[in-house]
């Protein structure tokens, strides 16, 4: 197991039990009321924008969770990046995105860091709504450089 997920705590993410328990226990009313309020703040800063170009770090399973964004960027011609270091999230991703809004959808497996050093440029915003906190390593200064 990569050091900086060992150190970041993010091993339960690659086991797929405990990875499932999670999953399942994002899907709550206080979880699903976070991601909505996320969204419109989302709307209200990006919100007179086209073709934006957006990447979720550490984004998870649920990608229906900001649907009024996604449904802007849909119609804005934009496009999200779902980037995260499981392949079992991310497949639970993929198979979990509607149908209506695949075509906007990249996913990508990867370490945040890594990610953010390779496309900063390519990015009108970013998405660490519950990702934040594992890095432990870097700032978002040195992935930005």
């Amino acid at each position: 197991m990569d050091k900086f997920i060992a150190q970041s705590g993010q091993q339960m993410y690659f086991k797929k039990k405990l990875a499932r328990e999670m999953i399942e226990r994002e899907n709550n009313p206080d979880h699903i009321l976070v991601s909505k309020i996320f969204a419109s703040v989302l709307l209200v800063e990006f919100g007179k924008q086209e073709g934006l170009k957006v990447a979720d770090l550490g984004a998870g399973a649920h990608t229906t969770r900001y649907s009024r964004f996604l449904e802007y960027l849909q119609r804005t011609g934009g496009e999200i990046y779902w980037v995260d270091q499981s392949p079992i999230m991310l497949d639970y991703a993929r198979k979990n995105v509607p149908a209506e809004l695949a075509a906007m959808f990249q996913f990508r497996q990867a370490e945040m860091a890594a990610f953010l050093r390779e496309h900063r440029s390519y990015f009108n915003g970013l998405i660490l709504k519950y990702s934040l906190n594992y890095v432990l390593s870097i700032t978002l200064a040195e992935c930005l450089r």
